[in-house]
C-alpha cells in the first residue's frame, strides 16, 4: 500500500511481483492509448472513485442519522405536548362543565319562577273568567225566566182570542 501511495503516475510505476506485470513506457501526450482497456478505469482512479464512493456513504448515513435523531427528537416533544395538551383540555373540560352545570341550574329556577307566575297569571284569569260566566249565566236564565213568561202571558192571550172568535 505504501507503494502505491508514494507513486505519482500508476502509467509509469511498476506494480506488485505478485500480478506480474512490468511497468510500461510513458505515453506520448496527444497519442491514443494502444489497448481500449488501458484508459477505461485506472488504479487512482479507481482508488479516488472508492473514496468518494466511502465519503458519499458516510454522508448519506450520517445525514440519515441525522435525520432520525431530529424526528426522534420531533416525535418525543410531540408526545410530550400531546399529554400536556390532553391534561389542559382535561382540565378545561371540568370548567366547562361546573359552569354549565351552574348555567343549567340557573335557567332552570328561572323557568320554574316563570311557570309558577304563568300558572298563578292563568288561575287568576281563569277565576275571574269563571265568574264572569257564571254572572252572565245567571243573566241569561234570569232573561230565558222573563221571555218565558212572556209567552206564557203571549199564549194566554191568544188562548183568550181564539175562544172569543
Amino acid at each position: 500500500m505504501e507503494m502505491t501511495m508514494n507513486v505519482m503516475n500508476p502509467d509509469t510505476a511498476a506494480t506488485h511481483p505478485e500480478t506480474g506485470q512490468t511497468g510500461a513506457a510513458p505515453r506520448p501526450a496527444g497519442s491514443a492509448p494502444a489497448l481500449p482497456d488501458e484508459d477505461f478505469v485506472r488504479r487512482g482512479g479507481f482508488r479516488l472513485l472508492l473514496w468518494i464512493g466511502a465519503f458519499a456513504l458516510t454522508t448519506v448515513l450520517g445525514g440519515m442519522t441525522f435525520l432520525y435523531t431530529a424526528v426522534m427528537d420531533l416525535r418525543l416533544a410531540m408526545v410530550t405536548e400531546t399529554s400536556g395538551l390532553r391534561v389542559l383540555i382535561a382540565e378545561e373540560h371540568a370548567v366547562l362543565r361546573t359552569e354549565i352545570g351552574k348555567v343549567n341550574t340557573q335557567l332552570r329556577s328561572e323557568i320554574g319562577k316563570g311557570h309558577s307566575q304563568l300558572r298563578s297569571e292563568m288561575e287568576t284569569q281563569f277565576d275571574e273568567l269563571k265568574a264572569e260566566m257564571q254572572t252572565e249565566h245567571a243573566a241569561i236564565r234570569s232573561e230565558i225566566s222573563r221571555l218565558r213568561e212572556r209567552i206564557t202571558k203571549v199564549e194566554t192571550k191568544l188562548d183568550k182570542r181564539s175562544v172569543d172568535s
